[in-house]
């Protein structure tokens, strides 16, 4: 009878571990979600508004910010506005990408120049004096990516709220711009375009559900009862 009231024991000890590591794995499980948003920025900031993590979920261990990808096209326009010719050597369709003015995010300002432009006229070309303008227009489809930003955990606080209410607001912007010599001239970028998106990661362990963690408790409250009616 003591062999079977120990080997009872010790089963029942077994099973309550394993509901035990069950349950932990549950806590630990980590999980993913992720937010974006596109847009197609020209030459001032434009708000791109990535979800929040829900605090909910459970606890957050890792947050990653990328640019997916940004597609620029348009064209800029350089106009000369003195007597002396102007000397266009080099046009970057230029993109960034920043965190919002208003808020402590731990993003790194970030930003590419883009050389790949066809130009009308040709490279190096001397522009003619006095109010007259040259196109140079970025060849559509030209597209790059920004690699990804990890953000330290104390930053984590701006990128989360209960329920995942709010949004973290990144500012993109298209901005081209040029080297050139000789006279006065001006530059329009209005028509400079940056097709972007944007993505946030969220790497989290998650809380177990209720559900899982009342089933869990009542089968280990089974046991207990039949461990004492076994003692008894």
């Amino acid at each position: 009878m003591k062999k079977i009231s120990r080997h009872f024991t010790t089963t029942t000890t077994g099973i309550l571990a394993c509901l035990a590591a069950i349950l932990i794995a549950t806590s630990a499980q980590a999980n993913t979600v992720s937010f974006y948003d596109t847009h197609t920025v020209g030459g001032t900031y434009l708000d791109f508004l990535l979800g929040k993590f829900d605090t909910g979920l459970g606890a957050l261990t890792a947050v990653e910010i990328k640019v997916d990808f940004s597609t620029l096209a348009g064209s800029v326009t350089v106009t000369s506005s003195s007597a002396s010719p102007v000397t266009v050597s080099d046009v970057f369709a230029t993109f960034k990408m920043r965190q919002s003015s208003t808020n402590t995010l731990g993003f790194t300002t970030t930003y590419t120049n883009f050389l790949g432009v066809a130009t009308t006229p040709d490279w190096n070309s001397t522009g003619v004096a006095g109010n007259s303008s040259q196109v140079y227009a970025i060849v559509g489809g030209q597209s790059y990516t920004i690699s990804p930003q990890t953000i330290s955990s104390g930053f984590f606080t701006a990128y989360e709220s209960v329920g995942g209410v709010g949004s973290v607001v990144m500012q993109g912007l298209s901005a081209p711009t040029i080297s050139a010599t000789g006279g006065q001239y001006s530059v329009d970028p209005t028509a400079a375009v940056a097709s972007t998106k944007m993505t946030v990661t969220y790497t989290y362990t998650a809380v177990p559900e209720p559900g899982t963690i009342g089933l869990l408790a009542v089968a280990g409250g089974v046991i207990l009862v039949a461990v004492r009616r076994r003692r008894a």
